[in-house]
């Protein structure tokens, strides 16, 4: 159930508030938008930071997982599917144990906006040309494989932002693809 959507041409506040028992409570997804940056609320407690015998103790990549999903708000009218896609940071699902450096910001905004990248191909395939339901699945499914492929890449040769010279590559592939962004 969609309450208070306002789209704003962006579609970043859908979702931000919901009314429920006559509170406000903040939401856990962020809209992509290149004005604003993320960072993680780390009162919750899966982005909270871990004391350093245990993070020394553990594997690396079990610290953190960033969760980012592709909506694709899908209408179809007789012979024609109209379709808007959205990036959104899922905060619910992701979780970062590990200390907040100065390159964490950059490192979690890359990976958030190479999955952007990878929605707007997404969108200039689907506004191509008239598709039916099934070959817009499919088109979405394989951007969903394109864009955990490519983030993989990332993460490896990142290393949590610990790799400068690979971040700074993959800050210079973002500003490419989507414009100059303050990351």
């Amino acid at each position: 159930m969609t309450l208070n959507f306002s789209e704003s041409g962006h579609g970043r506040d859908f979702l931000d508030q919901v009314h429920y028992d006559s509170s406000l409570a903040k939401s856990y997804y962020t809209f992509w938008d290149s004005t604003r940056r993320i960072t993680l609320n780390r009162s919750l407690s899966q982005n909270r930071e871990y004391p350093p015998i245990k993070i020394n103790g553990a594997i690396r990549t079990n610290l953190y997982r960033l969760e980012v999903q592709l909506l694709l708000d899908v209408t179809c009218i007789n012979d024609s599917c109209f379709c808007r896609s959205y990036t959104i940071f899922d905060e619910w699902r992701s979780m970062f144990h590990l200390p907040w450096e100065e390159y964490t910001g950059t490192f979690i905004n890359l990976y958030f906006d190479l999955y952007e990248i990878e929605r707007r191909k997404m969108q200039r395939v689907l506004d191509s040309r008239k598709w039916t339901v099934v070959q817009v699945d499919s088109v979405y499914q394989s951007t969903l494989k394109s864009a955990k492929a490519i983030t993989n890449r990332y993460l490896g040769e990142v290393k949590t932002g610990e790799n400068k010279k690979a971040l700074e590559k993959w800050e210079e592939v973002v500003r490419k693809e989507v414009g100059k962004i303050d990351n």
